[in-house]
């Protein structure tokens, strides 16, 4: 609360120095917006290195692409419900086509363009210089099976096709700000929008045998997953190995829209799928389509399993579900990824997109039930239609959580911009002209542990051992 309350007052200095302009107006302000938009990274590349940078793809389409797409999209004549397995097949060719052989650098691709979120660089989550990965959920130790012995950092990069970037552009035309309503209405991926994300684990074939031969890409991670804030710390590790442990799948699919409009999946990588390319060595893990309102650890004792998902029995085998860690893939059965946390489920997550971001975790007891108030269970796995609002307060972003982070680190980074325009001001609340906001970013301060929630992390999860972790 001081802390916005500084930068209102610094709002106010700002506009008055500026005559009737807001600071919004501010030439300064707009180039300072413009340049983080652009920034590439949280930190700079190791000094010494001389492999490959990640450059983000932000060149967003201006008009939407579905008007000119003359066939069905290669997934369209599946009938997902039906024959999952396929539809997960067709999806992740159409997302690596042109991507593999070029080591998912969208500049490159032949087959066609993707883009990349922006306002994913301001904060320690952010991407990492040589691959652009974003700090996820660490998995406690045993959460991805018993060989498990220590914690294991999760980083990843997602990427959007046309008809999603063209989505991006319209939220971030101006650049230096977000609006979450476009054309004056909410904000709603048009149907063909498929995003992917490429999720990277710490783990080697050591922790996890099931990843021998898994792709393997070199990433600056935090020297400690969790800082004295909660978060990764801003210090970064020499580059490291990463192997590919999972990879998700999202489609706006207009078949869906007696649920959420949405379409989602998860792959895992695992040594048994025989396939030439270490890429396609996947094993699908899930698909589901909706939330399975009413579904409560009652009905679940009662036999009633989810309808709105589908879950391979071999990838809960692989993972050793159930076990003292883990009770459930997602929530009673629901879908969810392997490193994703299990009281949640794929939708339910994303469903939470928001501008603010939404204030919601939940408790869990011995068994892993949880036992927050039953109508905050039921108001999480709702069936929310794309577009729509989670809740009542600030605006939906259509299941896009990249799209809320980024206007959560834009919101920081303004507040920050602000504080940092009246040093004076701010010497009286800390003594030092306000030289503690000299960060690349945002003050630590402002990721409380709601923050921490939004990207799945709940610090009760971990012990004092793994949070104390150092990479050496």
């Amino acid at each position: 609360m001081l802390r916005r309350a500084i930068a209102a007052a610094a709002a106010v200095a700002v506009t008055a120095g500026a005559g009737s302009a807001t600071y919004k107006q501010n030439k300064r302000f707009q180039e300072d917006g413009i340049k983080q938009f652009h920034r590439a990274s949280f930190n700079q590349p190791p000094k010494g290195w001389t492999g490959p940078v990640f450059e983000p793809s932000l060149d967003f389409p201006r008009h939407p692409p579905n008007g000119k797409q003359s066939y069905p999209y290669p997934w369209e004549t599946i009938d997902f419900k039906k024959e999952p397995e396929k539809y997960l097949e067709a999806v992740l060719n159409y997302c690596f086509e042109g991507n593999i052989e070029t080591d998912f650098v969208p500049r490159n691709n032949k087959v066609r363009k993707w883009y990349h979120a922006p306002w994913m660089t301001q904060t320690p989550f952010g991407r990492e210089p040589l691959h652009g990965l974003t700090f996820e959920r660490p998995a406690p130790i045993g959460y991805l099976g018993k060989s498990q012995k220590r914690l294991l950092q999760t980083w990843a990069m997602g990427m959007y096709n046309e008809a999603g970037g063209y989505t991006l552009g319209q939220v971030w035309t101006k650049k230096y700000e977000p609006t979450s309503k476009p054309e004056g209405h909410s904000l709603k991926f048009p149907n063909g929008a498929v995003t992917f994300k490429l999720l990277f684990s710490q783990a080697n074939k050591h922790d996890l045998p099931f990843l021998d031969g898994s792709p393997t890409w070199k990433a600056t991670i935090a020297r400690k997953p969790f800082d004295d804030y909660g978060g990764p710390s801003v210090e970064r590790t020499e580059p490291k190995d990463l192997h590919l442990l999972q990879v998700d799948i999202a489609v706006r699919d207009r078949r869906a829209g007696d649920t959420t409009g949405w379409i989602f999946g998860t792959f895992m990588y695992h040594d048994s799928v025989k396939n030439e390319s270490p890429w396609k060595r996947l094993m699908p893990v899930c698909l589901m389509w909706g939330n399975d309102p009413g579904l409560d650890q009652k009905k679940y004792d009662e036999g009633y399993r989810p309808k709105e998902s589908w879950v391979n029995p071999a990838a809960i085998k692989a993972l050793e579900i159930p076990h003292a860690k883990r009770p459930y893939l997602g929530w009673l059965d629901r879908g969810n990824g392997p490193v994703d946390n299990y009281i949640s489920s794929c939708l339910s997550c994303h469903a939470t997109a928001n501008t603010p971001r939404l204030e919601l975790t939940f408790k869990t007891g011995k068994e892993g039930n949880i036992i927050d108030k039953e109508e905050r269970i039921v108001l999480f796995f709702r069936n929310i239609a794309a577009g729509d609002p989670f809740g009542f307060v600030g605006d939906p972003l259509d299941y896009s959580l990249q799209l809320a982070a980024g206007a959560d680190s834009n919101d920081d980074w303004r507040e920050h911009w602000l504080e940092q325009q009246q040093p004076k001001f701010l010497s009286q609340f800390f003594g030092r002209g306000g030289t503690e906001w000299q960060r690349p970013g945002p003050p630590l301060s402002t990721f409380p542990e709601h923050k921490l929630a939004a990207r799945g992390i709940v610090l009760s999860d971990y012990s004092d051992k793994e949070k104390s972790e150092v990479v050496q």
